[in-house]
């Protein structure tokens, strides 16, 4: 049997939420506290614990501080000694994939891990759950409708394509040169159709 000699807890803070939805470009922040609750003497139950995170999807980026002192401020490396019953306010930043990178929704479960490298047993765990909601979206529209030519004249239609969606995106629409396009088109026979077979927008970009 294995006795446990320390404690450590990872926790949120108080008014935090372990589930956080963002869109694509943007950061989000989750408030965590990491804790020793060991009793006992408070410099005998002191520990040093390592903090690692699992489940970063790629493109995903993520970082994690502490609002330490400067003799206990953490990037990439432990959080430092505890005593019994510190607790050290801590945060991770999650930040999504651009709007080049994302293409669907995403969601980044990612584990905060804090162990004791003197006794691995000594460990918490908390999980957040980081949803990417990915938006596609196209609107079209047209100053005018309707325009009155004779034989062998062309009328000229100015089209707005609005990317109403949150990422980059790429919209094809049907070549009127071919079969299968003058189908979708509903081209009348005789009838010819100039027009972009397909175009690439920033999010709310606007194509005249």
């Amino acid at each position: 049997m294995h006795v446990l000699t320390g404690l450590v807890e990872v926790a949120l803070a108080e008014t935090e939420t372990y589930y956080h939805t963002i869109e694509p470009g943007e950061q989000t922040l989750y408030n965590m506290t990491i804790s020793n609750p060991t009793p006992g003497p408070a410099e005998l139950v002191a520990d040093t614990f390592t903090v690692t995170m699992e489940g970063v999807p790629p493109k995903t980026g993520r970082q994690r501080c502490s609002s330490l002192p400067t003799t206990h401020r953490f990037s990439t490396r432990p959080p430092g000694f505890l005593r019994g019953g510190d607790v050290i306010p801590m945060y991770m930043r999650v930040r999504a994939p651009s709007i080049y990178q994302a293409h669907a929704d995403e969601l980044a479960s990612i584990t905060v891990t804090a162990i004791s490298p003197k006794d691995p047993a000594i460990r918490d765990e908390r999980i957040t759950l980081t949803l990417m909601d990915v938006v596609h979206g196209i609107d079209l529209d047209t100053s005018h409708y309707q325009v009155d030519v004779e034989q062998g004249e062309s009328a000229f239609f100015s089209i707005t394509v609005s990317n109403t969606g949150n990422v980059y995106d790429t919209f094809a629409f049907y070549d009127p040169s071919t079969l299968e396009g003058q189908v979708e088109w509903a081209l009348p026979f005789g009838w010819g159709l100039t027009f972009p077979t397909s175009l690439s927008l920033d999010p709310r970009a606007v194509c005249d």
